[in-house]
């Protein structure tokens, strides 16, 4: 995670290998998605507020999909490397996109990042987060805390 004035930054490492291939939904294939709430509200369901957020980013794609909860503006920057043993999930979402006019150190917002694993037929198998649950994109209950310093 990183920050400016003008963008939030955050970038996931997958060492699943091989890639599966994708399914007919996004979480069907190699999935990276990140939730953010700019109010920091723990508990409530996503998109009650205009600052909740969630993209979705699939291997080996540069496309992001937008929840259908949250925000739906494409971000700045999108990319996803893939490399020997896994792939790379580069997110960069102006601030602005989240009702957030002036970031400023010591301010905490809520923040997730979920992996969605599949098999070869492109069948969710399992699910990884960093502080959450599966459940991320109905509510903010399990979110983490990350604070800008």
């Amino acid at each position: 995670m990183a920050w400016t004035a003008s963008n939030l930054y955050a970038l996931v490492w997958d060492a699943q290998w091989p890639l599966p291939s994708s399914g007919a939904n996004l979480w069907n294939g190699q999935t990276v998605a990140f939730f953010v709430a700019g109010n920091n509200e723990k508990g409530v369901q996503v998109a009650n507020t205009a600052d909740d957020a969630q993209y979705g980013i699939v291997a080996g794609s540069n496309v992001v999909h937008t929840g259908t909860r949250g925000l739906t503006t494409t971000p700045t920057g999108i990319s996803t490397i893939v490399q020997n043993k896994g792939f790379y999930a580069e997110l960069i979402v102006p601030w602005s996109d989240m009702g957030i006019s002036a970031p400023a150190s010591g301010q905490q917002y809520a923040f997730d990042v979920t992996v969605d694993y599949s098999n070869s037929t492109g069948t969710e198998v399992a699910s990884t987060v960093w502080q959450g649950t599966s459940n991320n994109y109905l509510t903010t209950a399990g979110w983490g805390t990350i604070k800008l310093g």
